[in-house]
């Protein structure tokens, strides 16, 4: 290995400028790939596409449509529901289903009352219950059709209903209106004489008419004998009423028509009884008696007789009058802002239920929602939302108004622009801090030249991303920090070997270069090989966020391992081909203070080795233990900025129109509205509500078919259909499919239900729908944005353990392959291992919980703590091999190679502290965790691997094995 390596350095010391051209070639190559790159933090960052719950969520939008553009108007209740207002709200929604991209639908409280007066559910507004509404939305209309309107109601009136109507306008007239009337009667002659004394009930009159005495002998021949004697027993004050006890309605009938009668003149009209004039009113034809009525009526009585027919009218006479209201009406939003007020507020005074959603707190808000199309990209929001806002300004929306856009869509809409802000401040602060950071701690020439490639290599990771077609998500692009400390870190080790090497060749380049190549080459090389594969062990979550961040870590540390050898050395060789000498105010890093520190502080650890690792061990166990106290954060707006526009929007409109968290169900039957299968939701819904805890509510089209009074258990399919067909249309978009074979079961919760309570009830409601037998055919699957975030948490956490044990046991393998021993690699893991035991411990000291990025720390440790172990493993077997006993040696590496490794262990952690800089909590987090764990791998790399020498050696010079001496001295030394 030494000779290859050694070959190698050789190599590029000798073709320095053809290495710099290729690299360049392939840098350029790379960089064009950076353009490809796409920026994706929705959903499909936790779940793979191609898993069937995410399928199934793009069915269920292209069905009922995605995560909704939420537009929340504010200002004046007065002027939020006014006709103004209205009329822009149509015009906006209008076109933005024609003008706006990936726009499918729209609903606000205009549409909802559309689609309410013109559906079967229209009682639930134009009732004869809600007489005030009625009179109000009737002004709506104009008069002559109003009026045309009332005529037909009219003639649709039963006989029993008109005599009832009668008898009430009868009861509003004054004197005058009496005398109008019986001059039109008098006028008219076609009323015959006798008929005004006919009451309205003959069985039942008020008074008995005088009677001739033919009269009374003909009623006497019409009684049986019994009822004669009766009458003849009886005493004569009580005869008549007898008599009209007596008479059958027919012979009664004729008796009043043959009794004499007033005149008919205004005072004979006010003679009448009121059964006579009830009597003359009903015997009218239907044309004359409305004509009279409407002659003599004046419009506030018309208005309350037209009130009192309404009450009257059965269920087919109501649908007939609300028919043809409702066609003379105009469009909702030209209706007079004092009849939307009556609508709006038509629950006695308050927002009914149908349309609190849209005017929450009782109006004081108006939100718009537009439905968006299925599967959109972050790209596809920020098209759309460009062309809402521009189209909020175009149809005056905004005009005396607060206007604010909320939404998944109105926060993805603006992460690009925040994603890139972030990597660009902290490309800025990592070059920075490093800049400050290798000065300080690097007193080496031409220092910055390790800072300069790793540059390069950040080029070939990123191009990399964007030839793959790996997205930059909120994992991936924590990666630019990392990267760079990494990669700087590399370069170091690199550059002080060389320093030290080109001191002890006599200023010879290329004989530096190959010897710095043989000896740092293999040490950081194997540390290498082992971190990257520590990071491939995240191939194994089932997220594919942090799948693509370990594939991502792994191909960076290689790249750049390949870059800063490559080019490092090939610099260095063309600088100082005149063999010019070192700058000799530059010390060699193996020559300062902090090494006199470490060799002392070495010491300190022989003396206390056995309680140190006492410690170490009691720590991590409570570190292990603590692990399961912490929750895994998958809600993505808790972990991109606080303060971005479309979020402070999104969180208002939730607090104002109060969360409402669903989780969605998909229904696939041949037909979703069949009987059998409605029956069946009916069913689970039963089920569902009554016997789980944090449900709210449960709604699918069977329960809101039974608001219309349609039991689906019961009901006949005709029955079932039309009922279907009367519903409106904006509310059963949201509960079938238009070809019906596609139904949605929406289960509301608790917002605070934890992630994992709600994937754990996802599973309870499918198992529930499965035990209710569902009818032959039916598929019953979660779906939807909800359900997506519920299975991320678990892909995100799933496997961990798996992970943390297989980066363990690949570095351990690696490590026997390498020392055939092992001793070596256990102290070389142990120190690794008390780290991942610290870090859940850390997470809970400091109040942050798990997220995706603090999951994966488990193999951001192991990857750089092996590197920190390995070398100084590395340094102290080569002090093995010169002589020293395994206490000198382990003294010797941790002053020698200590001092390296903390060199570049603070520059990776500088790099890692731009992290705490930008606006992204979950990246803030992280980088406070990275930084801290990061310190402990150096701490313990320093600490814990020299006291399990100290506790553990045998003692004594060189070992006794040759084999092991020999293979010792060919894996090169830090």
């Amino acid at each position: 290995m030494l000779g290859a390596f050694e070959k190698i350095g050789r190599f590029v010391a000798r073709r320095a400028a053809a290495c710099l051209a290729v690299v360049g070639v392939l840098t350029v190559f790379f960089a064009a790939g950076i353009f490809r790159i796409d920026i994706y933090l929705g959903n499909e960052s936790f779940v793979s596409s191609k898993s069937k719950v995410y399928q199934d969520t793009i069915t269920f939008e292209r069905h009922f449509g995605g995560e909704g553009v939420y537009v929340l108007l504010q200002g004046d209740p007065e002027r939020l529901v006014s006709r103004e207002t209205a009329r822009k709200m149509a015009a906006f929604t209008d076109r933005a289903l024609g003008d706006v991209p990936h726009i499918t639908g729209a609903v606000d409280y205009v549409i909802l009352l559309r689609d309410l007066l013109g559906s079967d559910m229209a009682t639930a507004f134009f009732s004869p219950d809600n007489a005030e509404l009625a009179r109000v939305i009737e002004k709506e209309i104009p008069a002559e059709k109003l009026q045309a309107i009332r005529q037909e109601l009219m003639q649709s009136l039963t006989p029993e209903q008109e005599r009832q109507v009668a008898a009430y306008s009868q009861s509003l007239l004054g004197e005058e209106q009496l005398a109008k009337l019986a001059a039109m009667l008098a006028a008219s002659g076609a009323l015959p004489m006798p008929a005004y004394a006919m009451p309205a009930d003959p069985s039942q009159p008020t008074a008995m008419p005088a009677l001739t005495p033919e009269q009374q002998q003909m009623i006497l021949q019409a009684l049986t004998p019994e009822q004669q004697q009766m009458i003849l027993e009886a005493p004569p004050e009580t005869q008549a009423e007898m008599l009209m006890d007596l008479l059958p309605p027919e012979q009664l009938q004729q008796l009043y028509m043959a009794a004499p009668m007033p005149e008919p003149s205004p005072a004979g009209m006010a003679a009448m009884n009121p059964e006579q004039l009830q009597m003359l009113l009903s015997s009218m034809d239907r044309e004359q008696l409305q004509e009279a009525l409407a002659a003599v009526l004046t419009p506030e009585q018309q208005e309350a007789a037209a009130q009192y027919a309404m009450t009257l009218l059965n269920e087919e006479q109501i649908r007939s009058m609300q028919a043809a209201v409702l066609q003379a009406l105009p469009p909702v939003e030209e209706w007079n802002s004092e009849t939307l007020r009556a609508a709006v507020f038509s629950d006695d005074g308050k927002v009914p239920e149908a349309l609190a959603l849209l005017l929450p707190e009782n109006a004081n808000h108006v939100i718009i929602q537009l439905i968006t199309a299925e599967g959109l990209d972050m790209a596809d929001s920020e098209e759309m939302m460009a062309a809402v806002e521009a189209l909020v300004a175009e149809t005056g929306l905004d005009d005396g108004l607060t206007v604010k856009l909320a939404g998944n869509h109105a926060i993805y809409s603006q992460i690009e622009g925040e994603v890139m802000g972030s990597m660009a401040l902290m490309l800025v602060l990592s070059v920075l801090l490093m800049i400050a950071a290798l000065y300080l701690i690097f007193p080496v020439r031409r220092r910055l030249v390790s800072l300069a490639y790793v540059l390069v290599g950040l080029v070939w990771t990123f191009g990399f991303m964007g030839w793959t077609g790996i997205p930059v998500s909120i994992a991936t692009m924590a990666t630019l920090p990392i990267i760079i400390g990494l990669g700087t870190d590399f370069g170091v080790q690199f550059h002080n070997r060389y320093e030290e090497e080109y001191r002890n060749s006599g200023f010879h380049a290329e004989q530096a270069a190959a010897r710095a190549a043989r000896h740092i080459g293999p040490a950081v090389g194997i540390a290498v090989v082992l971190m990257a594969a520590s990071f491939l062990t995240m191939l194994l979550s089932k997220s594919p966020m942090m799948q693509q961040f370990g594939l991502v870590l792994a191909f960076g540390a290689v790249v750049c391992y390949a870059v800063e050898l490559a080019l490092m050395f090939a610099t260095f060789a063309l600088a100082d081909r005149q063999g010019k000498t070192a700058n000799g105010r530059r010390k060699a890093i193996s020559d300062t203070k902090l090494s006199g520190f470490l060799y002392r502080y070495s010491g300190f650890v022989r003396k206390a080795a056995v309680p140190l690792l006492i410690a170490a061990v009691l720590l991590a166990g409570v570190g292990f233990w603590s692990d399961r106290k912490l929750v895994t954060e998958t809600n993505m707006l808790n972990m991109i900025p606080q303060d971005m526009e479309g979020l402070v929007h999104s969180r208002e409109l939730q607090d104002i129109a109060g969360s409402v968290t669903y989780l969605q169900f998909l229904v696939e039957a041949e037909d979703a509205a069949d009987r059998d299968v409605l029956a069946w939701l009916s069913a689970v819904e039963e089920r569902v509500a009554g016997h789980f805890a944090g449900v709210e509510g449960v709604r699918s089209l069977a329960s809101v078919l039974g608001t219309v009074g349609v039991d689906v258990t019961e009901a006949a399919q005709a029955d079932i259909d039309r009922a279907v067909g009367g519903l409106p249309a904006s509310m059963l978009r949201t509960l079938v499919s238009e070809d019906r074979r596609y139904a949605a079961l929406q289960v509301q919760i608790d917002p605070d239900m934890p992630s994992a309570e709600q994937l754990a009830l996802l599973e309870e409601i499918e198992r529930t729908a499965l035990a209710a037998n569902p009818p032959a055919g039916v598929a019953f699957s979660p779906a939807g944005t909800m359900v997506l975030a519920a299975v991320g948490v678990d892909n995100i956490s799933a496997n961990t353990a798996l992970i943390k044990g297989l980066g363990v046991a690949v570095i351990v393998a690696g490590l026997l392959l390498i020392y055939r021993r092992i001793r070596e690699p256990l102290f070389t893991v142990l120190p690794i291992a008390f780290v991942l035991g610290l870090v859940p411990l850390v997470l809970l000291l400091l109040g942050i919980n798990y997220n995706p990025l603090t999951i994966a720390l488990s193999s951001l440790v192991m990857g750089i703590g092996t590197e920190f172990t390995v070398l100084v493993m590395e340094r102290y077997r080569e002090e093995r091999e010169h002589g020293a006993d395994e206490k000198d040696a382990i003294r010797t590496a941790i002053s020698k190679v200590g001092q390296a490794i903390t060199a570049s262990g603070l520059t990776v952690i500088v790099g890692f502290s731009t992290l705490i800089f930008v606006d992204f909590p979950v990246l803030r987090e992280f980088g406070i965790t990275t930084v801290i764990d990061t310190t402990l791998c150096l701490v313990f790399a320093l600490t814990i691997l020299p006291a399990l020498v100290f506790a553990f050696g045998r003692g004594g010079g060189k070992t006794g094995d040759p084999a092991a001496a020999g293979q010792a001295g060919q894996t090169g030394t830090a």
